[in-house]
């Protein structure tokens, strides 16, 4: 049910729309891609298992991937859930396959608690505003010879001062 609402809400958000989404999906993606190429980077941590399997398939289906499988780390880096001798990787960061590229760094912040920060960095551009266009100006001192007589009779017509 989860998964299904999930799908929905991201297919409503405009493609102009960066879309970032942190989140404990219950689910082990794995180390190894194994047939996900697009979504997984193939530098998880432990095995997947099926709900893993299912977060994968959601992925593809919204063309999103799982940045924290793209970059490489030690096995500390990624573990974001350690409790005694249990440790996995189940906090994932998704963002659109069209906007991996804005990933610079995603790493786990390693600690004594149970469970782990897991930070992303991106880089975003701003888009730059555009300046309004002017109208042309007329160099009025590099007028020459007739040009200035010209350029008098016709400030004269429109009501300017010659």
């Amino acid at each position: 049910m989860f998964m299904e609402n999930f799908e929905r809400i991201i297919q409503d958000i405009p493609e102009s729309e960066k879309v970032l989404v942190g989140a404990d999906l219950n689910g082990y993606v794995g180390k190894r891609s194994d047939g996900y190429q697009r979504v997984h980077g193939g530098k998880g941590y432990s095995q997947k298992d099926t709900e893993g399997e299912r977060i994968l398939e959601c992925a593809e289906s919204l063309d999103m991937t799982a940045v924290n499988t793209f970059c490489q780390k030690r096995d500390e880096h990624l573990i974001t859930y350690k409790s005694g001798q249990h440790a996995a990787q189940i906090d994932d960061m998704m963002i659109r396959r069209v906007d991996l590229r804005s990933v610079r760094h995603c790493k786990v912040i390693p600690g004594e608690a149970q469970h782990r920060l897991l930070c992303v960095v991106l880089k975003i551009r701003q888009e730059r505003k555009q300046k309004p266009k002017t109208q042309k100006r007329i160099k009025i001192w590099k007028l020459k010879g007739d040009k200035i007589i010209e350029f008098q009779e016709r400030s004269k017509e429109s009501g300017g001062q010659g």
